[in-house]
């Protein structure tokens, strides 16, 4: 089966996930540094270290 959308040497993972919160808290989970501290990885898992910075270049450390 050959899928359209891949480029040769080209690889994409895209998961989905429906939340039942509103967009708004969604959104502060993936974007504030502290919340993404409480729920990054696995359960019994920490993320002590959190940094987030979207501009141009920026980077997402977890």
């Amino acid at each position: 089966m050959t899928n359209k959308n891949q480029n040769i040497g080209e690889q994409e993972l895209v998961i989905t996930k429906i939340f039942n919160a509103p967009r708004e808290l969604v959104w502060k989970a993936w974007t504030d540094p502290e919340r993404v501290k409480r729920w990054w990885g696995p359960k019994g898992f920490t993320s002590p270290v959190s940094e987030i910075d979207f501009r141009v270049g920026g980077a997402y450390l977890n």
